[in-house]
């Protein structure tokens, strides 16, 4: 009889330890990430949006988000000077941004994850302003911080989970695990090497630029020294012909070389300047192109030192040694017959505000 009794409590024993264990693991079940936002290819249960990088205006959907009505709260960057992209964003492209710029460092390795703010969560439900947002940011990001020259920013995806709370991670990672830096600088020490490099010859230009006073002289001898010093990609095939690596150690590039090389260097003198894209129009030819805006005395004027380059001006053996000026600071009489900037950020619906030209040339 004991025997029996022994045998019962023992099988009521192990009943009680395997319902506990089937609770535990029906309530860990149910809380693990769930992976249910749509994936661009619909073909994986990883949630994956490519970030897209188109380098012309295209058309997309109509009721892409604009402005910032309904949008998150978010701290605004700094105001600095010659950051004017940022400024036009809306809230959920700053937000990655500023994720961008805080996290520079992490970005010359090439390989690590950038975390973007808990708070972009709501943008995820509406997945078709996904490729918008993050395009719209990542171009803003390029085009306001010219020294990020070694990294090839259309390797980058956004990932987002849920764990069906409606409490997102968002976050960027590098497509399929490969490296996100520009086949050139594979590692961070490439980046480093490549960075002195650079300094190397920005040095020698800032030592003749502390000989100048006035901020036009800087801006001329800036303009000067591209137009003389780089010659233009005719075959646009160079790896780094749209960074300041392909300016300043290459001495070859196109047009987005040379605006963000322009940039470069008034960046570090202080004076407001904006790469603009859009269509150039010359001798009834129209084709996208890249230039600048820059302020002097309060006005805004256009600089376009690719179209400036005497290798584009006629006879190259001529015309190497001479200096050309026809879209030197150059006001709205110009620029507005011959250069006409995006409205919309690069392949979105959202607008952008450019300074008006000045009225006449400076």
């Amino acid at each position: 009889m004991k025997f029996i009794k022994f045998l019962l409590r023992s099988i009521v024993s192990m009943l009680a330890i395997f319902f506990m264990l089937f609770v535990i693991f029906i309530f860990k079940d149910n809380n693990k990430p769930n992976y249910t936002v749509s994936s661009l290819d619909e073909s994986t249960t990883v949630e994956a949006t490519q970030v897209s990088i188109p380098r012309t205006e295209s058309t997309m959907q109509e009721g892409v988000m604009e402005g910032t009505e309904g949008q998150p709260e978010k701290p605004k960057p700094e105001n600095k000077l010659n950051k004017f992209y940022v400024a036009n964003l809306n809230n959920y492209s700053k937000m990655v941004y500023i994720s961008l710029e805080e996290q520079k460092d992490a970005l010359k390795k090439g390989n690590k994850d950038i975390s973007i703010s808990s708070s972009f969560g709501k943008a995820i439900e509406d997945k078709e302003n996904i490729e918008a947002i993050f395009s719209a940011a990542v171009n803003a990001f390029e085009y306001d911080n010219p020294e990020i020259f070694y990294l090839d920013l259309s390797k980058l995806m956004l990932y987002y989970e849920t764990n069906g709370a409606g409490t997102y991670k968002v976050y960027l990672k590098n497509t399929g695990g490969q490296n996100s830096l520009m086949k050139q600088f594979s590692n961070e020490n490439g980046v480093n090497d490549a960075q002195g490099k650079i300094d190397e010859v920005v040095n020698t230009i800032k030592e003749d630029l502390n000989n100048l006073d006035s901020d036009y002289d800087k801006v001329l001898y800036i303009h000067d020294w591209l137009t003389q010093n780089v010659k233009y990609d005719e075959t646009t095939s160079k790896t780094n012909k749209d960074t300041i690596y392909g300016v300043f150690v290459e001495k070859e590039a196109v047009c987005g070389g040379y605006a963000k090389a322009f940039k470069y260097l008034l960046d570090m003198e202080n004076i407001n300047t904006i790469i603009i894209q859009g269509e150039g129009t010359a001798e009834g030819k129209t084709e996208n192109h890249a230039w600048n805006y820059v302020q002097l005395d309060g006005n805004w004027y256009g600089v376009d030192c690719t179209w400036d380059d005497p290798i584009l001006v006629g006879n190259v053996t001529e015309n190497t040694q001479r200096k050309f000026y026809t879209y030197f600071l150059k006001g709205k009489d110009v620029f507005d017959e011959s250069h006409k900037p995006f409205e919309n950020f690069f392949g979105t619906s959202f607008k952008i505000e450019y300074p008006e030209l000045s009225e006449n040339n400076y």
